[in-house]
């Protein structure tokens, strides 16, 4: 077989992508230092968060919402699945 990703619209998607929205994130968002997941742990660099003076539009400032500890839900294959060693079809709780 053959694997690849064909762009099947290059009419309207370039290969640089979409700059303005890339822009546009690079302006609001920036890299957390590091960012718990489920199943994976601490991954340095791994998620954004909103930029200092965009702090009025930020739920997790404005609300003091604590960033809580992410946890393994019992019967949960996401640990897994997020690693590749299984497929979310094989989690139980899928779907």
């Amino acid at each position: 077989g053959r694997h690849e990703v064909e762009n099947e619209y290059t009419r309207v998607v370039t290969r640089e992508g979409n700059v303005k929205a890339q822009n546009l994130v690079a302006e609001v968002l920036e890299l957390r230092r590091s960012f718990e997941w489920r199943g994976l742990g601490l991954v340095p660099y791994s998620a954004l968060k909103i930029k200092q003076r965009y702090a009025q539009f930020d739920a997790e400032r404005r609300f003091d919402i604590p960033v809580s500890t992410a946890r393994d839900v019992s019967g949960c294959e996401c640990p897994a699945i997020l690693r590749g060693a299984k497929r979310p079809t094989d989690c139980k709780l899928f779907g």
